[in-house]
């Protein structure tokens, strides 16, 4: 009796102890037209375990088995299609379907002012700018450039076309579908580029306003000829008035400067102008005709160059638009840089604290930001800022308000309010939407 019981068990314990075989079956398209993509290379792999490979039949299906319960990533890429990130693969899945996107080409040939090939290593690069919502969800690009329209950016494209070979002909390959501007940027080799030689926008433009636009389809090829433009400089100067001010102290210097920077799509630096201002006046040869923001700024800082204790002293903004010919009064006035203060405060009944808050904005040395964190009686300050739009982040432990003034701002972008500054209000409501 106690045999039979122990035979009847046995069968059981070892069924209970086998695990069911678990395959994966699945097919790779073409995202377009969905005909099957054969020998697409396929990866599998879960966690740090040694990676599976299959390579997808003629009709573009592929096949696992002996495959555990975890959870896997799958890769597929082919030449000639973009390649697909990890899709998860989750325990109890059995099938799967990839979509491939077949990769866009912009080629086409780089000519000089009189039609002949721009070739390799004379100063040519082609550079390539790709269109994108500016509220994508995904960070800024360095270098981006806002459009007009306020709801897209330009960005350097992650394929760019790089040096033409030497008869002048370019090609980037693997693009994404979307819209793409096109430009080559010229050098100042004295043996080959005249110094009237521009660099252009395709087909044939100095900035965006004038030039086209590639809207690319998943594997198309389009063809993007761009002729170089000659286009003697503009010189540009003036006189600049700065408010009367105390001499620096030991150690320090003042100075100022006068920047023309190109508006609405200076993603080519091809036309930008700075001045070191001598006896009030400025000087910029070599502009060229367009829209310019034009900055200047006094600044305070050691004789030895340093940047400890530099500050901004005077400062002003304006935008500018240079014509076919020579300026010679284009005079500026500065204004007298305050510091940026403000004030913290709270909903009654919420939790109180110090609140860190952080200012950024643009300068003409580059990015200027500043971190300061309300004090006790809720006030906070910073340093001066030259004439731009400034973007606030403020840590506080609950959603919050911005004013300038009595006026509501928004926290991503307000102008800095020269000549009369008025001190930034933040209101911290409570974080449950109630009191604390």
């Amino acid at each position: 009796m106690r045999i039979c019981s122990f035979l009847l068990f046995f069968p059981i314990v070892v069924l209970l102890a086998q695990t069911p075989e678990r395959t994966l079956d699945g097919d790779v398209i073409d995202s377009g037209t969905g005909a099957p993509v054969a020998s697409a290379r396929v990866k599998l792999a879960a966690g740090d375990s040694d990676p599976m490979y299959r390579t997808a039949e003629a009709r573009g299906h592929f096949h696992f088995d002996n495959l555990s319960g975890a959870t896997y990533s799958l890769a597929v890429d082919h030449p000639g299609y973009l390649p697909t990130g990890p899709l998860r693969i989750a325990a109890g899945q059995s099938t799967v379907h990839v979509p491939l996107v077949a990769g866009g080409v912009i080629y086409g040939a780089i000519t000089d002012p009189n039609g002949l090939p721009a070739p390799l290593g004379e100063g040519c690069f082609v550079r390539l700018f790709e269109q994108r919502p500016i509220n994508s969800g995904s960070a800024r690009a360095p270098g981006g450039q806002p459009l007009p329209d306020g709801k897209n950016e330009l960005v350097p494209a992650p394929y760019y076309a790089g040096f033409p070979d030497d008869r002048g002909l370019y090609r980037s390959n693997l693009l994404a579908p979307g819209t793409y501007y096109v430009a080559v940027t010229v050098g100042r080799a004295p043996s080959f580029w005249a110094p009237t030689w521009r660099s252009t926008y395709y087909p044939r433009a100095f900035d965006l306003a004038s030039a086209k636009a590639i809207r690319l389809q998943a594997g198309q090829q389009v063809q993007a000829d761009i002729q170089v433009i000659s286009q003697p400089g503009i010189r540009v100067s003036g006189r600049v008035a700065v408010p009367p001010h105390d001499p620096p102290p030991a150690g320090m210097q003042i100075f100022t400067n006068v920047h023309l920077r190109p508006s609405g799509g200076g993603l080519l630096t091809k036309a930008s102008g700075n001045s070191t201002v001598t006896a009030d006046r400025f000087e910029m040869a070599d502009m060229l005709p367009g829209k310019y923001t034009l900055m200047a700024e006094t600044e305070q800082m050691s004789t030895d160059g340093s940047s400890g204790n530099r500050k901004s002293l005077f400062g002003m903004q304006r935008e500018v638009e240079i014509g076919e010919r020579d300026i010679a009064n284009l005079d500026v006035e500065l204004q007298v840089l305050t510091d940026v203060t403000g004030k913290v405060t709270f909903d009654e009944g919420c939790s109180t604290g110090p609140v860190p808050v952080h200012l950024t904005g643009g300068g003409m040395m580059g990015i200027q930001q500043y971190s300061a964190v309300s004090g006790a009686d809720g006030t906070f300050a910073f340093g001066t800022f030259h004439p731009s739009p400034l973007s606030l982040s403020v840590g506080a432990p609950g959603p919050s308000t911005v004013f300038l003034g009595d006026r509501e701002i928004t926290k991503t972008g307000f102008d800095y309010p020269a000549p009369t500054p008025q001190p930034l209000r933040i209101v911290v409501h409570c974080a449950t939407g109630g009191a604390q």
